[in-house]
């Protein structure tokens, strides 16, 4: 396990009766992906490495030894070295099969398997391919168990995966504890049939802690990957950076969108150590937050948008604002989705009873963690402004916006212990539609944009106001979101029934609500109004705390 963890994390390299495994590893992996075209990397191997000592403790020993005729000491490179060598595809891979290593891979040989199996199933995956569609490549940091919101995020992920539309390189979890977050959203994935979506967990968001309810509740849930690794406090290790790293290196240049629908504390540690990186590699960043007043057109000498009280962004609101400003400094262009933007797509209740019909475990613990949800966030909003109870909600989430914005403007002469599941008319998903937004086709044919060009690049905020929620009339993504949270679903039912892939476009059906990101990627027009229905009535709503 030791071996595992090591290798996985990225810390050193790895070791096996004083012999390195790593190289064998990486030109084993040439030969599984060979049938992919990839061309090999150009690794310098020494011509022995004779074996190190015996280590004086339970650390491997260092990697220490003569080249061949020169007698000059040669340094194994670290294991993200040769990883960064990699091809893209190679790298990718090797990398998911790393962080997919099960916590009973006690010795290095059952790693070694494991590794080696991963890679060999990576390869006919491929070749089962006949015509891959290659998704837009994206990370996401997020909250997960925060609110239900986040999960709903993974179902419509699965759907947009299936569709050939984003490629998730990986999700890194935050808030405290981030490794039972990180347990939870790889849990999440293996069931929606995305195994292969790395996982980890990252910092504590700056905000603390979770509500102590909320983590109690995701401690319980049966399908938690258990056997992920910690963040690695402790040691001083970062698996989350490490994620982000690595997924910046192996992407293609201004190919790469990070999605953040949680603080953006890892983000700014991510952009503070490796700006020039980032520049390098990220097309764009989409942010669930929210900027104060401004006024669209070329920003005055000094002007940017600013974070606003958002909650994300008062998570940590010193690393919120070096996050904005150097995102434009660097001319990374941003995309804020403010909480306005989620009021104008509200989906109706029944959405978590129509996910839980499909029969997958993700839709039943939605569906019965749904009321739990708001009844807490009911409680919190009703607290007094310096109480505890709150846990970060914002002082002006009181009573009255919580009628106003999920009931309807009823529910005000209720007591703070008293039930509200009654008057609930929907929920608003904050962070699924921040996904939406990370695919341009979408994004253009949902959204209405307010814009500030800082430096020359233009940066985009969806809904300014209450007045301007910046969803665009008639555009249907209401009942596009409930069609597209359906099909995900069905995804989890499927690959609980044993299928071990998702099913390639066509598959199962062509749901309307995929027609018109075909034809966008066709060129042709999205003007499509051959959507599902809505499936129920919809009205104003949320679950989560994304209120912000």
């Amino acid at each position: 396990w030791r071996f595992a963890g090591q290798l996985a994390k990225g810390e050193v390299g790895v070791f096996r009766d004083g012999r390195s495994t790593m190289l064998d590893l990486l030109e084993r992996a040439h030969a599984l992906m060979g049938s992919v075209g990839v061309s090999p990397p150009r690794l310098r191997r020494p011509p022995s490495i004779p074996p190190s000592p015996p280590a004086a403790s339970n650390e491997p020993p260092a990697f220490a030894s003569s080249a061949s005729g020169s007698g000059a000491s040669f340094e194994e490179p670290s294991t993200t070295q040769l990883l960064d060598s990699l091809p893209p595809e190679v790298c990718l891979a090797v990398r998911e099969a790393l962080l997919s290593l099960p916590a009973q891979a006690a010795q290095a040989d059952d790693a070694l398997e494991h590794i080696i199996g991963c890679l060999s199933e990576h390869r006919k995956r491929r070749g089962r391919q006949s015509s891959p569609r290659r998704g837009l490549e994206f990370l996401v940091t997020m909250d997960l168990g925060q609110d239900l919101d986040d999960e709903m995020l993974l179902v419509l992920l699965a759907a947009l995966t299936q569709r050939g539309l984003l490629a998730c390189r990986g999700v890194i979890t935050c808030l405290a504890p981030a490794d039972l977050r990180a347990q939870l959203a790889a849990g999440t994935l293996r069931s929606l049939g995305l195994s292969g979506v790395p996982t980890a967990a990252g910092t504590d968001g700056g905000g603390g802690g979770g509500e102590a309810a909320a983590v109690e509740e995701m401690k319980k849930v049966r399908y938690l990957v258990r056997g992920l690794s910690s963040t690695g406090a402790q040691s001083g290790l970062r698996a989350g950076f490490a994620l982000m790293r690595s997924s910046l290196l192996a992407a293609e240049d201004r190919s790469l969108v990070l999605v953040v629908v949680s603080s953006l504390k890892d983000a700014a540690e991510l952009v503070r150590e490796e700006g020039a990186l980032f520049k390098r590699k990220v097309r764009q960043v989409v942010i669930q937050g929210g900027v104060l007043p401004f006024s669209p057109g070329v920003a005055a000498a000094g002007e940017m948008l600013e974070p606003d009280s958002a909650h994300n962004n008062a998570f940590d609101a010193a690393s919120s604002r070096f996050f904005y400003h150097r995102c434009q400094e660097l001319g990374v262009p941003l995309l804020v989705l403010s909480r306005f933007a989620a009021y104008g797509c509200q989906v109706p209740r029944s959405t978590y009873d129509d996910l839980a019909a499909t029969g997958g475990q993700i839709g039943r613990r939605l569906q019965e963690t749904q009321r739990t949800s708001i009844e807490r966030l009911w409680r919190r909003a009703c607290a007094p402004a310096d109480s505890p109870s709150r846990a970060g909600l914002p002082v002006r989430c009181d009573k009255r916006w919580f009628c106003d914005t999920f009931l309807g403007g009823d529910g005000r002469d209720r007591a703070e212990d008293v039930s509200i599941w009654d008057l609930v008319r929907g929920f608003n998903m904050y962070d699924p539609i921040a996904l939406v937004a990370a695919v341009p086709a979408l994004a253009e044919r949902f959204f209405e944009t307010d814009d500030l060009v800082v430096h020359g690049v233009r940066h985009r905020v969806v809904g300014v106001s209450a007045d301007r929620s910046g969803v665009r009339p008639g555009s249907g993504l209401q009942e596009w979101l409930c069609a597209a949270f359906l099909e995900g679903a069905r995804l989890e039912a499927a690959a609980e029934e044993g299928e071990e892939e998702l099913p390639r476009s066509g598959s199962m059906g062509r749901p309307p609500w995929s027609r018109a990101e075909r034809g966008a990627e066709r060129g042709d027009s999205l003007d499509d109004p051959s959507l599902s229905p809505a499936l129920g009535e919809g009205g104003q709503g949320s679950d989560t705390v994304h209120e912000e």
